[in-house]
């Protein structure tokens, strides 16, 4: 045991030097983040006519110029389903009607 936390320490020197020996990787890790996606998805399973219709609703409410929404990807469902993911940006863009 104390050889592989020696092993781990030796691998991890220029980041240990960096944040001290008393930081675990997991919290280095955390430290160097992908930044936050702009966008938001939703999934949604509907019959054919009301997905239709949330789709209409759903770009109504964010519109495709100022909220750059899409319709991600859908499928049919062995059902009369379709299960569709809708793409928006989080922050509408600005000075766009």
């Amino acid at each position: 045991m104390a050889s592989s936390t020696a092993s781990a320490h030796a691998r991890l020197g220029p980041f240990l030097l960096a944040y001290g020996s008393n930081c675990l990787p997991a919290q280095i890790a955390l430290q160097w983040r992908m930044p936050r996606d702009p966008f938001i998805r939703e999934k949604f399973t509907r019959l054919r006519i009301s997905a239709r219709k949330l789709a209409a609703e759903y770009f109504e409410r964010f519109p495709k110029r100022r909220y750059l929404t899409e319709i991600e990807s859908w499928r049919h469902l062995q059902s009369d389903n379709i299960e569709f993911t809708m793409k928006r940006l989080r922050e509408p863009i600005e000075n766009m009607a």
